[in-house]
């Protein structure tokens, strides 16, 4: 579809006017990628019939009783390959007239209506399936979704998607680091508005939180091998999107000064002071929640309990060092973090 009859802009447009027109404007694939709808269940019966088909053979399997199933498995226990494959191919063609729609319009508003139909929750809840490649192609499909769409209530869901995905570290790694980085990119909207402006203005305790969760959970898994730096991966998104929220007023306060926050930020240093040597730095002793000295004195109490020789403790005496000095938060943002700016 990309890259058909680029060099002649009207056979390609008329090809897209006959696809769409055929496509029924894209209303089937929607259906196709939505559990409750018929569509998804026909798919469903469809592989199943297949199946079946091949274990009985053509002849005895078209005579044959075929099994029933009452309806589809959930999302999160869905794992039969062709059906993802056909998910897989619909978000596909579902991105392709997403990314057209800024140059095309026909396509506009094809992906106007698209999005009239609820598809980005409908993507968001194939988040669920336990698959890499159809959550690759999924969260490339939604980067190319204009956020001045996106409605609230499908911020929310991608944050649940964060919390879901997080409590199956390490398997979901991966996932969760591009679910992270896409909240970086809704804080990086220029414009301010639509999922940007949920984020900042009715999400961001939730995010916060559960982004600081997903940090803790990530370094408290036990990981070897190629699995060491998906790990390190995330911890630094993670860390980039905590240091980057320090620069937004409505995440900063009072989000990041209170009291959760605050026991969140010492589980985590605890988690560090406590993981194996080499494992990489958690520098969340730079985030706006601890640049205040009365957020560290209780880091130097027997409650906290961090070892005296270890990098944590120095880490935050060197912090206390350089807030009594005047280092601004602008200087302990530079370098560890890409993040967006208020």
């Amino acid at each position: 579809l990309q890259h058909y009859k680029v060099n002649s802009p009207m056979e390609r447009q008329r090809f897209l006017e006959r696809m769409v027109k055929e496509l029924q404007h894209m209303k089937p694939y929607l259906e196709f990628i939505d559990g409750t709808q018929r569509r998804f269940f026909e798919l469903w019966r469809a592989t199943q019939y297949r199946y079946h088909i091949c274990v009985h053979g053509p002849e005895q399997g078209e005579s044959a009783q075929p099994p029933r199933f009452s309806q589809p498995p959930r999302f999160a226990h869905l794992h039969d390959e062709t059906v993802i494959q056909c998910l897989t191919a619909c978000v596909c063609v579902i991105e392709f007239f997403t990314v057209e729609a800024n140059t095309n319009s026909l396509c506009h508003d094809i992906s106007q209506k698209m999005d009239s139909s609820d598809r980005d929750m409908l993507l968001f809840r194939l988040l669920e399936i336990p698959s890499s490649v159809l959550s690759s192609a999924v969260l490339r499909c939604i980067a190319a979704v204009d956020f001045t769409e996106m409605s609230s209530d499908e911020v929310h869901h991608l944050i649940k998607m964060i919390q879901i995905a997080a409590s199956r570290l390490p398997e979901t790694t991966v996932l969760v680091e591009k679910l992270v980085d896409q909240m970086v990119k809704f804080g990086s909207d220029p414009a301010g508005s639509g999922a940007s402006s949920s984020l900042r203005l009715e999400h961001g305790n939730e995010v916060v939180m559960t982004i600081s969760e997903a940090l803790l959970l990530n370094l408290t898994v036990s990981v070897t091998g190629a699995k060491l730096a998906a790990k390190a991966v995330l911890t630094n998104k993670c860390v980039a999107f905590l240091l980057a929220a320090g620069k937004v007023p409505e995440l900063r306060k009072p989000i990041m000064l209170s009291a959760e926050y605050r026991s969140k930020l010492e589980q985590i240093l605890k988690a560090e002071d406590e993981s194996r040597p080499g494992e990489i730095d958690v520098p969340l002793e730079l985030t706006w929640g601890a640049r205040f000295i009365e957020a560290l004195m209780p880091f130097f109490s027997s409650h906290a309990r961090f070892r005296v020789r270890g990098k944590v403790a120095f880490r935050i005496v060197k912090r206390v060092a350089d807030i009594l000095a005047g280092r601004s938060y602008a200087a302990d943002c530079e370098g560890p973090t890409n993040g967006f700016d208020s």
